[in-house]
This record gives C-alpha cells, structure tokens and sequence, in this order.
C-alpha cells in the first residue's frame, strides 16, 4: 500500500542529497511560483534548499536544482538511491553530452542488472525519442502553456517550446530529471522540472493548456488516478492527449458545457480503461 511520505523522512532525505562541485542550474523562479503543495494545494514558501507548506507543515527539498515536491517514491527505486544515482550523473553532465550521458546511465548498476543487449535497446529508445514525439506536436495544441506528466528525458517537451510559450516537464524519476535537464540545456532551451507524482501534482488546478502523458499509463499502480476528473491539473486543462505504449488512446478538448463534458470524459476515459485492463493493457 503506498503510503505519504512523512516529515522525518523529507528531512532526512533533504540531508543525504550532497550537492557535486559542478555548477547546478537553478530554477527559474517564475517556474517556482507555480508550485504548489500536492497534498493541500497550498502556496509553499521558498527557502534555502526547500519549498515549505505552511498550511500541512511539509517541506520539500530543492536537491541539485530539482524540486522534489514527491509524497511517495518511485516505485522502481528507494529514495535514497534515487538521490545517490542522480549525483552520480550530476557530477557527469558537465563534462558529458547528452548522448554520452544516457550511455553513462545504462553503464552504472542496476536492480535487477540489465542485460547488456536490453541496455543496448534501452539506449536507442532514448536517443531516438524525438523522431517518434514529431508525431504528437500537432495533437497537443498550442499556446501559452504546456505540461508533460512522466516527461522521462523531456523529449516532448522539447518539442512543445516551439508550440507553448512555457513548458513543464514532471516524472516521479529523479535521475532521469538530470538527464532531461541535459538534454534541455544543450538546445539552449530552459528546463522546467519537477520531481512529483502524476496523481498528486503541484500545480494550481487549471493552470495548464495542454497537459500530455505518453508512456505513463501503463508505469501507474492505481489506473487512471492521474488522468481521472478528480485530478484538477490534469482534467481542466483545455487539451489532454494520452498513449500507452506509443498508441494514442484520448485526445480531448474541454467543451463549452463542462457538466456535459466531464460526464462524457469520465465515462469514456473509465470505459477505455477498463476495455485495456481486461486485454492485460496496463
């Protein structure tokens, strides 16, 4: 059962992510101002290192530049490893492209070891993420902003600063945040990242134009939790466009008669949910 996680544990956490030499990329302070507390919704307050919840009494580090606004943790990975292997490839990015940083990730350990063959294959995946997104720009939209839920190495979000003024990228992966961060900063672009949970976002309800989600589906434990009406980010955005697997399976946009549209969205989301469930989908 996932449980929150509790303010002994944000503490601690926030005192094992030992800052590397290299220069960090700070975030921008207007992406820190859309922030908001994913338990409560509450503004937190900005200070050294951390984000504070007045309201709920929760703080949430700033660990090598990243918000870690998480209530829970990925659960491919303890936190603390989490934090330990995105040090590892911190301390590489200065002197490493991004093409040599995702090869450096599949070079350190993991739990269970990948086979050498199956990293070859994962490697080429990422590298080849931007051809397979150009297939997505013209089903987000456009206009002033724009947020990717799962954003992995912020492939689409690349690609959405050409269509949105702002763009956001989130994913419950810590390390692959450095990643995406890398591959941000080398086209010159600003990398707005966050660390947090796909049903428990930080962002003011509605804040957002289009909100995409490729490939996240079938990683959450409780379907259709982020993506369902109750998730106001995520549901008031104007466009949602969802794949599983690379298959686009929802596109919506919010009609004029929100009673009416939400009923219908619900019913289709929840149907098309279910259909994938029973056919071992997710």
């Amino acid at each position: 059962m996932r449980t929150l996680r509790s303010q002994m544990d944000l503490d601690k956490l926030s005192q094992t992510a030992v800052p590397v030499d290299a220069p960090i990329p700070a975030p921008h302070r207007t992406f820190l101002d859309i922030l908001r507390c994913p338990v409560c919704k509450s503004v937190p307050s900005l200070q050294p290192n951390k984000l504070v919840c007045r309201q709920c009494r929760r703080a949430y580090p700033i660990v090598l530049g990243i918000p870690d606004l998480r209530v829970y943790e990925d659960p491919l990975i303890p936190l603390e490893d989490d934090y330990r292997k995105g040090e590892k490839i911190q301390a590489q990015a200065e002197r490493l492209n991004f093409v040599e940083l995702v090869r450096y990730y599949w070079s350190l350990p993991t739990y269970p070891p990948t086979p050498p063959d199956l990293s070859e294959r994962f490697i080429r995946h990422v590298l080849t993420d931007e051809q397979r997104i150009e297939g997505y720009k013209d089903k987000i939209g456009r206009g002033g902003s724009f947020l990717d839920m799962g954003c992995g190495t912020a492939a689409l979000v690349k690609v959405a600063q050409q269509s949105f003024r702002f763009t956001v990228g989130c994913d419950v992966a810590f390390r692959w945040l450095l990643i995406a961060r890398k591959r941000l900063l080398e086209a010159g672009l600003q990398p707005n990242l966050v660390c947090c949970c796909a049903d428990f976002l930080p962002f003011p309800d509605g804040y957002f134009d289009s909100v995409a989600s490729v490939s996240l589906l079938e990683h959450v434990s409780e379907t259709g939790a982020a993506i369902h009406p109750r998730n106001g980010t995520s549901y008031q955005a104007r466009q949602q466009h969802l794949c599983v697997d690379g298959e686009p399976i929802f596109t919506r946009a919010r009609t004029a008669r929100p009673g009416v549209g939400s009923w219908l969205y619900a019913s289709a989301l929840d149907a098309r949910l279910h259909q994938m469930e029973a056919g071992n989908g997710l």
